[in-house]
């Protein structure tokens, strides 16, 4: 069978670059700029982001809420001032790409004390976070995953090579890595990159032409090209969107780690409970990250943890009937196996 990793942000803050919106802001509005509506843009984005959040707190915005920020800050504009809307976009695209190549200088020194035997076994091991009935449940689908060989492939949310760099490594160690009982998984030999990368046309953008707040600039071909992330992966001709569909389709099994299940992907997520509808032989693991302690005393709290999780996701289903495929979406919170760097260095 085919397990698909779906890798967001959140492997980069795991694996030590400092890559959260709030890193990334603090930096950026202190970059000069002549233009005026960059500087009212730097001044006022995060206020705007804020005021779409249920929970009003700065540390707790996330890319995909940059986002959907960005496409309710078109309320700004008039009409006619289509061009200045698109020079905060470029310089916000540009700056963060600088941003990020500072940031992947990083990379080399955090990668020579990463033990990539351990963060492969995490990889080939991600259901041991399950909670012991769920995985009485699905023992059977386990004893499979211990006993053959499986195909790995992984969807890189990212524009940074830090999990390339490390599949790189893992591939290059792994005529040293040992597995015990476990059968040996061919390491994939690349990351599909279904946003672009940093060096190679980033996108950043939304949804659907319905999160750009400003109706009139729904209208305009350059703003849709440059903002609908679909849309934009079709004006630079790739088949990134065409890959991702195709390696989903082809999976048993799907792993979301490090990502925030916005509303600028949703595209994504309902594409994905689609998949989970089709055959219920299908399983979609949800790999969350809380900084909170859950009180191991309050049962009420588990539940209600345990149940807004599901419904974070649930929301984007087409279907109505959700329960059909529930009790196959698996929430794993705060996970000490897979891609836990700060325990695994040499």
């Amino acid at each position: 069978m085919q397990i698909t990793f779906l890798i967001g942000n959140g492997f980069d803050v795991a694996f030590g670059l400092k890559t959260k919106y709030e890193d990334f802001y603090g930096w950026y509005k202190d970059q000069e700029s002549s233009n005026k509506h960059i500087d009212e843009f730097k001044n006022n984005i995060t206020n705007c982001i804020l005021k779409e959040k249920e929970e009003n707190k700065e540390e707790s915005i996330d890319w995909s809420d940059f986002e959907i920020g960005f496409g309710q800050y078109s309320k700004k504009f008039k009409e006619g001032e289509e061009e200045q809307y698109l020079e905060c976009y470029e310089d916000a695209k540009e700056q963060l790409m600088e941003y990020l190549e500072k940031e992947e200088t990083k990379i080399p020194d955090i990668l020579d004390k990463v033990d990539c035997e351990k963060i492969w076994q995490g990889v080939r091991t991600f259901y041991t976070n399950l909670s012991e009935r769920k995985q009485r449940d699905l023992s059977s689908l386990f004893d499979d995953l211990k006993q053959n060989s499986h195909t790995v492939k992984f969807i890189s949310f990212n524009y940074t090579d830090a999990l390339d760099q490390l599949i790189h490594k893992i591939k290059e160690e792994r005529s040293k890595v040992t597995y015990g009982t476990l059968r040996p998984w061919t390491v994939p030999s690349n990351v599909y990159h279904i946003h672009g990368t940093k060096n190679e046309y980033p996108i950043i953008g939304l949804s659907d032409e319905s999160q750009i707040a400003n109706e009139q600039f729904r209208e305009n071909e350059e703003i849709l090209d440059t903002l609908i992330k679909s849309k934009s992966i079709d004006a630079i001709e790739k088949n990134w969107y065409i890959d991702t569909e195709r390696e989903i389709q082809h999976s048993s099994i799907i792993c979301v780690y490090g990502m925030s299940l916005g509303e600028s992907d949703r595209l994504w997520w309902k594409f994905i409970l689609d998949w989970l509808f089709e055959n219920n032989a299908r399983h979609l693991f949800l790999f969350m990250y809380d900084s909170e302690e859950l009180s191991t005393l309050s049962t009420r709290a588990y539940r209600k943890y345990r149940k807004e999780m599901k419904e974070s996701i649930l929301k984007f289903a087409t279907a109505m009937d959700t329960s059909l495929i529930s009790d196959r979406i698996h929430i794993i919170r705060n996970t000490k196996t897979l891609f836990y760097f700060d325990n695994m260095t040499k």
